[in-house]
């Protein structure tokens, strides 16, 4: 073989490279692309079952305090969450269902201690509880605010005029 043959045979092997080196990167890209589509796909559905665990949690409490309701244990939903002894009264409270008071507002002025009803006045409570829950290898955290509000001169905790559900959330720790 002479040096003229012997270069096309080496230009030739070089451009088959450049050939291959190209396609095979397309290809590559080509297949990156799919990979993080379907990684992407994958934490979409990660993210889906996580959201459908916390309403599944959600709603399993509600049917948990309709259960207790129903069989005599609490009078309302309102007692399930607060206790029977109204567990956002005392600072450290918990309720019988492990829902403690993390905040408590009164009249709009948020309160620390023990609460205590002012006379003269309708004193109306917003109430922030909590409940940890485990979940597979997480925790979850349920808020309920609720809203109490009592009539002027009342004194007594165990009767309010209107009470309501404001809000719940729930979310991963």
């Amino acid at each position: 073989m002479d040096l003229k043959s012997k270069g096309s045979v080496m230009i030739l092997v070089l451009l088959m490279t450049v050939v291959i080196l190209w396609v095979s990167s397309i290809l590559g890209l080509g297949l990156r692309s799919e990979g993080e589509k379907i990684k992407g796909e994958i934490i979409e559905i990660n993210q889906k079952i996580e959201l459908d665990n916390l309403q599944v949690l959600i709603e399993r409490e509600i049917f948990c305090g309709d259960k207790r309701i129903n069989e005599g244990e609490f009078q309302n939903i309102f007692e399930y969450f607060c206790g029977k002894e109204n567990c956002w009264i005392k600072e450290n409270g918990i309720s019988e269902t492990n829902y403690r008071r993390v905040k408590v507002v009164q009249n709009g002025v948020e309160k620390d201690g023990d609460i205590y009803m002012i006379k003269g006045i309708e004193n109306i409570f917003e109430i922030e509880l909590v409940k940890i829950f485990d979940l597979l290898d997480k925790e979850a955290e349920l808020k309920i605010l609720l809203e109490y509000i009592y009539e002027k001169n009342q004194m007594d905790f165990t009767f309010p005029m209107e009470q309501k559900i404001k809000e719940m959330k729930i979310r991963y720790r």
